[in-house]
């Protein structure tokens, strides 16, 4: 960010500061020398990194995230936390996608948008958390007071999911998503009343049903949290989904594992 001479400095300095806009309208606050809670702030903080990446989508994007493993996770998430989280298993993604579609049957995916920020904010009477940015702009340190999960924690995966799979599993007379989790895989999902299976893996979400009743669900989720475009299983539109590319002809449904291979090829 330096170099002034750079082509890209005015995209990545966009990217950097719609980063710092997304993350203090929702699960950060800025101390500044003064506030009441910046001085234990300078003392006890987690450090954060900014990561700068170059998406295939042809943009810049930059991700702050917090260096979990200098955590003090005792303090901050109490001595029994358990930090394992589900996705659902390939065997059932398989089994979604592959099963031969019946009449009126549809396959849809839908990608959660900046998930781990959606999850539920850290109760009033949690231990405040603290955490300092090394500005790479600046070239200053940032105190931040953290409300809520923010990428690269230690217990965020387990935080988004609590908070996912709560609101999927709560009765839709009570304001949820109205689904069953499954007894062998926690992360395959089925709706009695709209007859849709639901998996989710982080925030990838993949369901399987009539195609009105699919678009219901979906737009049941989008109306918690914010999304990005629903995309069908076609035959003129393929999907790529958790890596895989699954396509459909007159005669079926197939699955192409070429990135997974490429991958194993490399490494």
């Amino acid at each position: 960010l330096s170099g002034r001479e750079s082509r890209h400095r005015n995209d990545v300095l966009k990217a950097y500061r719609s980063e710092i806009d997304s993350l203090t309208s929702t699960v950060l606050r800025e101390l500044k020398p003064g506030d009441d809670e910046y001085e234990a702030a300078v003392k006890t903080n987690t450090s954060c990194r900014a990561l700068l990446e170059w998406k295939r989508q042809g943009l810049w994007k930059c991700r702050i995230v917090i260096q979990g493993h200098r955590e003090d996770r005792l303090t901050l998430d109490g001595p029994d936390f358990q930090y394992s989280s589900d996705v659902v298993g390939m065997t059932s993604i398989r089994a979604l996608f592959m099963q031969p579609l019946q009449k009126g049957e549809a396959i849809g995916q839908c990608d959660i948008a900046t998930a781990f920020l959606q999850s539920d904010l850290f109760p009033t009477d949690a231990p405040p958390r603290y955490l300092m940015l090394p500005d790479p702009v600046t070239g200053t340190k940032r105190y931040f007071r953290q409300l809520g999960v923010v990428y690269g924690s230690e217990s965020s995966s387990k935080r988004w999911q609590d908070t996912l799979h709560g609101w999927l599993s709560k009765p839709e007379a009570e304001g949820g998503g109205g689904f069953t989790p499954g007894k062998n895989d926690p992360c395959l999902f089925w709706h009695e009343r709209l007859g849709v299976s639901l998996a989710s893996y982080a925030d990838d979400l993949a369901c399987r049903g009539k195609r009105a009743n699919v678009e219901e669900a979906f737009e049941h989720i989008r109306a918690r949290f914010k999304c990005k475009e629903v995309q069908w299983l076609s035959k003129d539109s393929c999907l790529d989904h958790l890596g895989m590319n699954f396509f459909q002809d007159d005669h079926g449904t197939y699955l192409s594992m070429e990135n997974y291979i490429d991958a194993m090829v490399t490494r």
